[in-house]
């Protein structure tokens, strides 16, 4: 039924991909601080790890940022002021990047040839767990670095080429159907709200009310603002529901608050025009009454593109 979908991801040469300027890189001697600038100042949550030589040695993201910068905090959050946090974080983030490996394994980066097709990319995107690939010339040297939001951004200015599963519901791709979700409460505190997400290897999760409806949507990419603004640390002790509204910036307030959502009769077209324009990660699907039943992310769009039976 994607038949035709492959057919154009097929023919779309890696080549031809829109790619950046310069690739925005960091070295291993860099610090976690520095690396995060980096990161916030680019607008980008990943970025490949260069050796003194120049040789990549693996892929800095923000997820694992999370898990470095958070774990020593949540341990004893109970035990120490706002102050004590404060200077903790600040030791921990002044280390350069190479003396922590978790942060950068090699095993992590993806490459593809530059003489490869969109459909192989789509591959590793969507069903091997990837979340960005780089790409190659003939001599190994990194010419892009292509991730699922910027295929999917590819996607929504080619709808008509991905016939016919573009246009079925996520209903009809098996994509509506309850599933266990990572969430937490509206009093749950920041710090605890990133612990979660850490422990459970999330990248981001939905804020929920009493009643279960989401509230907002809490994730990753909002750790570097909270980092580069040491007078917002106060909020990683109070609730989340704060901190979405205060240290998250205006420009990414509105694919925050409230988090975006579709219902189950929502067409594959618009999930994809949604994700592109809002440059989100994962939509949240909701039954006819407005309960939360799913989470719908990039790799599952690009999944049902590539996967033959997928509708």
């Amino acid at each position: 039924m994607a038949g035709t979908a492959i057919a154009f991801l097929k023919s779309y040469p890696l080549s031809n991909f829109p790619a950046p300027e310069a690739i925005i890189t960091v070295k291993e001697t860099d610090t976690i601080a520095s690396a995060l600038k980096t990161l916030s100042a680019n607008d980008i949550l990943c970025a490949p790890v260069l050796s003194d030589d120049g040789s990549c040695v693996g892929l800095i993201d923000m997820s694992a940022i999370l898990r470095t910068i958070l774990h020593p905090l949540a341990n004893v959050k109970d035990k120490r002021t706002v102050l004590e946090d404060l200077v903790a974080l600040d030791a921990i983030v002044q280390k350069p990047i190479k003396s922590q490996p978790s942060l950068y394994l090699q095993e992590d980066m993806e490459l593809v040839s530059h003489k490869g097709s969109l459909l192989d990319a789509c591959k590793l995107l969507g069903t091997m767990n990837v979340h960005r690939v780089i790409v190659v010339d003939d001599d190994n040297n990194i010419v892009n670095l292509i991730t699922q939001s910027a295929v999917v951004r590819v996607l929504a200015d080619n709808l008509p080429k991905l016939q016919p599963v573009i246009n079925k519901s996520l209903r009809e791709i098996r994509l509506a159907t309850p599933s266990t979700i990572v969430s937490c409460p509206a009093t749950c505190t920041t710090i605890d709200a990133f612990e979660h997400m850490s422990k459970h290897e999330v990248s981001a999760m939905p804020v929920l009310d009493d009643e279960n409806r989401i509230l907002g949507n809490v994730s990753v990419r909002s750790l570097r603002d909270l980092i580069s603004n040491p007078a917002s640390y106060r909020t990683l002790k109070r609730p989340v529901t704060e901190f979405l509204t205060t240290v998250v910036p205006d420009t990414m307030r509105d694919e925050m608050v409230p988090a975006i959502t579709c219902k189950t009769s929502t067409t594959m077209d618009i999930v994809v025009q949604r994700m592109s324009i809002s440059r989100i990660h994962r939509i949240y699907v909701e039954d006819e009454q407005g309960n939360l039943l799913r989470i719908v992310s990039l790799s599952d769009v690009l999944a049902a593109l590539v996967t033959p039976d997928a509708s």
